[in-house]
């Protein structure tokens, strides 16, 4: 396991090397084949095959540098051949190489508007990733605060009808009254100690309870 390991890295490390030195390769292979056929090989593919490799082992960095390259190397060419083989440059030949050095700088603004749509698209990915991410947090923080709020009233509820099931349960009388001495409640020990049913002093006033010697006070 570790040897294979210490190959993955070896192999990590080399990349950028073989990259570029197949981007030597290709930039030698497309001049010596501009040479021998007179500048007109696949009508400039190998050019377009240099400025994509090179765009890729410079991860679309100086795209333009590199354009601006291959284009002088192009318009070079012709300069070459017609030193090694004089003779009247053929207007068609020229017209070609017009053609090439346009298509290198169509292409090399392409590949630029093709990795500046992937960034947006990247960051939007991202920014979205990040919103859904907060929303979950968001979410899940009112949930949890939902989920305390139910088990708080819960416990009021039970606390609630534990103090009932007391009041109700209690030999005593409790009786309970607004400010305004309206009853409100009115447990089963009073029914027992004054002799009034629930229902008769529900909404009645606390006064008559009072005897009648008290009824001034």
């Amino acid at each position: 396991m570790t040897s294979t390991m210490g190959m993955s890295r070896l192999r990590i490390d080399l990349t950028p090397l073989l990259s570029w030195l197949a981007l030597a390769s290709v930039t030698v292979v497309m001049f010596f084949l501009d040479l021998f056929t007179n500048g007109q090989a696949a009508f400039g593919l190998p050019d377009l095959l240099v400025l994509l490799f090179g765009h890729r082992v410079l991860r679309g960095r100086y795209t333009f540098v590199l354009a601006a390259f291959v284009a002088a190397l192009v318009v070079a060419v012709p300069a070459i051949i017609h030193q090694l083989v004089p003779g009247p440059i053929p207007a068609g030949h020229i017209l070609g190489r017009t053609v090439v050095v346009g298509s290198v700088w169509l292409f090399a603004v392409l590949l630029v508007q093709r990795d500046r749509a992937r960034a947006e698209m990247l960051e939007q990915q991202d920014c979205a990733e990040d919103t859904l991410v907060k929303r979950t947090t968001e979410l899940r923080q009112v949930n949890v605060q939902l989920h305390r709020e139910i088990n708080e009233r819960r416990r009021a509820e039970n606390r609630s009808l534990y103090l009932a099931s007391i009041v109700e349960s209690s030999e005593d009388a409790i009786i309970g009254h607004g400010l305004d001495g309206i009853i409100v409640s009115w447990n089963p020990g009073a029914s027992r100690v004054y002799g009034y049913h629930r229902d008769e002093m529900i909404g009645q006033h606390a006064s008559i309870l009072l005897p009648v010697e008290h009824e001034a006070e």
